[in-house]
């Protein structure tokens, strides 16, 4: 994974809130992080863009010290977008992915 950072925003007085994208699997997916990456991980999944997941319950998690991770899934919001009549990957291939997850 190969984390890009394109914004940065503090709340709270001393979190931070990062956006920007990282490639996996040779596909970039647009996330945001809440709170300190030391702390104890909640990915927010679900939904079909970060949005699903709203910034109070995000702020929220991360003041009582989660490490909190929103995305958007391939094709969705900030993530990599490709035509829909000829995608690069199939059904099976998401399959395999979500099986090594």
């Amino acid at each position: 994974m190969h984390p890009t950072d394109s914004t940065h925003s503090s709340w709270s007085g001393h979190r931070t809130v990062r956006g920007g994208t990282v490639e996996v699997n040779s596909v970039t997916l647009g996330i945001e992080q809440f709170g300190d990456p030391a702390d104890r991980l909640i990915l927010c999944a679900g939904g079909t863009t970060m949005l699903s997941w709203p910034d109070e319950l995000c702020a929220a998690l991360a003041r009582g010290g989660r490490h909190v991770v929103r995305y958007d899934l391939r094709d969705s919001g900030a993530s990599l977008t490709l035509d829909p009549e000829t995608p690069a990957y199939t059904l099976r291939d998401l399959g395999r992915v979500s099986h090594k997850g």
